[in-house]
Protein backbone atom coordinates (compact mmCIF):
# COMPACT_ATOMS: atom_id res chain seq x y z
CA UNK A 1 0.00 0.00 0.00
CA UNK A 2 1.23 4.02 -0.71
CA UNK A 3 0.03 6.61 0.54
CA UNK A 4 0.39 10.51 0.19
CA UNK A 5 1.92 12.37 3.18
CA UNK A 6 1.12 16.26 2.87
CA UNK A 7 3.56 18.37 4.92
CA UNK A 8 2.51 22.04 5.11
CA UNK A 9 4.76 24.28 7.86
CA UNK A 10 4.83 27.94 7.36
CA UNK A 11 8.30 29.49 7.95
CA UNK A 12 8.96 33.07 9.10
CA UNK A 13 12.46 34.46 8.65
CA UNK A 14 13.67 37.82 9.21
CA UNK A 15 10.39 39.10 8.69
CA UNK A 16 9.30 37.26 5.47
CA UNK A 17 7.00 34.38 5.49
CA UNK A 18 6.67 32.04 3.24
CA UNK A 19 4.79 28.53 3.40
CA UNK A 20 6.70 25.00 2.40
CA UNK A 21 4.80 22.56 0.99
CA UNK A 22 6.82 18.98 0.66
CA UNK A 23 4.93 15.57 -0.38
CA UNK A 24 6.48 12.50 0.73
CA UNK A 25 5.09 8.70 -0.18
CA UNK A 26 4.93 6.15 2.18
CA UNK A 27 4.88 2.27 1.49
CA UNK A 28 3.61 0.05 3.76
CA UNK A 29 2.94 -3.77 3.49
CA UNK A 30 1.64 -6.33 5.84
CA UNK A 31 1.27 -9.88 6.62
CA UNK A 32 -1.74 -12.18 6.46
CA UNK A 33 -2.53 -11.17 10.07
CA UNK A 34 -2.24 -7.66 9.22
CA UNK A 35 0.92 -6.81 10.89
CA UNK A 36 2.93 -4.71 9.51
CA UNK A 37 6.00 -5.95 8.05
CA UNK A 38 7.73 -3.27 5.93
CA UNK A 39 7.77 0.90 5.56
CA UNK A 40 9.68 2.50 3.06
CA UNK A 41 10.10 6.38 2.72
CA UNK A 42 11.61 7.64 -0.63
CA UNK A 43 12.65 11.23 -0.47
CA UNK A 44 14.32 11.90 -3.92
CA UNK A 45 16.77 9.64 -5.15
CA UNK A 46 17.69 8.85 -1.08
CA UNK A 47 15.35 6.81 2.07
CA UNK A 48 14.48 8.78 4.93
CA UNK A 49 13.20 5.11 6.11
CA UNK A 50 13.36 1.48 5.43
CA UNK A 51 11.89 -0.41 7.69
CA UNK A 52 11.22 -4.39 8.29
CA UNK A 53 9.35 -5.93 10.71
CA UNK A 54 9.28 -9.95 12.15
CA UNK A 55 7.02 -11.42 14.62
CA UNK A 56 6.35 -14.95 16.50
CA UNK A 57 3.01 -17.12 16.06
CA UNK A 58 1.15 -14.51 18.34
CA UNK A 59 1.56 -11.47 16.52
CA UNK A 60 4.15 -9.84 19.09
CA UNK A 61 6.99 -8.01 17.71
CA UNK A 62 10.55 -9.96 17.38
CA UNK A 63 12.90 -7.81 15.48
CA UNK A 64 12.59 -3.99 14.12
CA UNK A 65 15.81 -3.51 10.95
CA UNK A 66 16.21 0.09 9.86
CA UNK A 67 18.96 2.12 8.42
CA UNK A 68 20.30 2.94 11.27
CA UNK A 69 20.89 -0.86 12.77
CA UNK A 70 18.60 -3.41 14.01
CA UNK A 71 16.23 -3.74 17.08
CA UNK A 72 15.25 -7.29 18.94
CA UNK A 73 12.26 -7.80 21.61
CA UNK A 74 12.04 -10.11 24.09
CA UNK A 75 8.90 -11.01 26.10
CA UNK A 76 8.59 -12.95 29.29
CA UNK A 77 6.49 -16.29 30.21
CA UNK A 78 3.58 -13.37 30.42
CA UNK A 79 4.14 -12.42 27.05
CA UNK A 80 4.73 -9.17 28.29
CA UNK A 81 7.80 -7.06 26.55
CA UNK A 82 11.06 -6.99 28.82
CA UNK A 83 13.61 -5.49 25.91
Amino acid sequence: MTEEIRYLNFQKAEGVGGAVHILIMRECSYDSDHDLTGLKIPCGDSLLADNRYTYDGDGNRLEKRQLSGTTRYVYDALIQMVK
